[in-house]
């Protein structure tokens, strides 16, 4: 009689984790199939308060920010250039040669283009793309800035030996002043504590940038091109005749009237300039 109710029960048992696994196993694919609807419901979408415009300067760093919601881990976000439909980055991965551009993933949400040394052919249309059914894409416009460098006066400019030399760098349409301005004579850097002496020069900071190059004293050696080069990846170039003696026709035209007033009011300057400074050390 003991033995009979030992086998009933272990019957019982074994109906009852049968009837678990079988509800289990139709239970799972359900739960499943509820989690999978859960996320497919979450679309991926674009975060369209981020910039659709924006400016870098040229020789700058430009960043272009894509925000996209809802991403699934295997889908990844891609930068297009327009004009020539070439894809530059998918994820962080690069597909071109231009060393220059490169992709980040900032946060889950935030995908950033990268354009270093930005030059004026990278302005237009980027699209941010994600591998949507149908595709989805959010333009981002680039403005480039290039700001104009210019030597005052004419491309070729004549001083007689022994005059002062003067030559006015102006930079415009800047949106900040340049980090440093370089001035080459022939293609060499200008050293203004060079043993050649009497080389002076004078920047003024405003909505402008100016850099005065001022050299006492020309000499025939000091012919040449002179060339202004500011950090913004522009330059400008003159050409400079040192003469003997004689003042040619040129400088008889307005040019030369102006080159000469020039130099007449940097002298003006450097005197204020001097006299300044030595007040200055007067007063420490």
């Amino acid at each position: 009689m003991v033995v009979k109710l030992e086998l009933v029960a272990c019957i019982a048992i074994a109906s009852l984790q049968g009837i678990s696994e079988i509800h289990s196993a139709e239970t799972l694919p359900s739960y499943a199939l509820l989690q999978d609807g859960y996320f497919s419901s979450q679309y991926p979408e674009f975060d369209r308060t981020k910039p659709q415009n924006v400016t870098a300067l040229v020789g700058k760093t430009a960043f272009l920010t894509c925000g996209v919601y809802n991403l699934k881990p295997n889908q990844k976000v891609s930068w297009v250039r327009h004009r020539d439909v070439h894809i530059l980055t998918a994820g962080e991965k690069s597909f071109t040669t231009d060393q220059r551009f490169s992709a980040k993933h900032n946060t889950d949400d935030e995908w950033v283009l990268v354009i270093k040394y930005v030059q004026e052919r990278d302005a237009g249309i980027y699209e941010c793309q994600i591998p949507t059914q149908p595709p989805q894409s959010y333009q981002i416009n680039l403005n480039v800035i290039v700001p104009h460098v210019r030597i005052q006066g004419q491309e070729t400019l004549y001083v007689v030996k022994n005059s002062m030399i003067n030559l006015t760098c102006l930079i415009s349409h800047s949106p900040e002043p340049p980090a440093y301005i370089f001035w080459y004579h022939n293609d060499e850097v200008i050293a203004y504590d060079s043993p050649r002496g009497g080389i002076t020069v004078i920047t003024e900071n405003g909505k402008d940038t100016q850099s005065h190059l001022i050299i006492k004293n020309a000499e025939e050696s000091d012919s040449g091109n002179y060339t202004c080069k500011p950090s913004i990846f522009k330059t400008a170039t003159v050409r400079l005749h040192v003469l003997n003696d004689k003042e040619p026709d040129e400088l008889k035209t307005s040019s030369g009237f102006k080159l000469l007033t020039d130099q007449l009011i940097i002298s003006i300057m450097l005197f204020i300039h001097s006299s300044l400074c030595s007040y200055s050390q007067y007063l420490a």
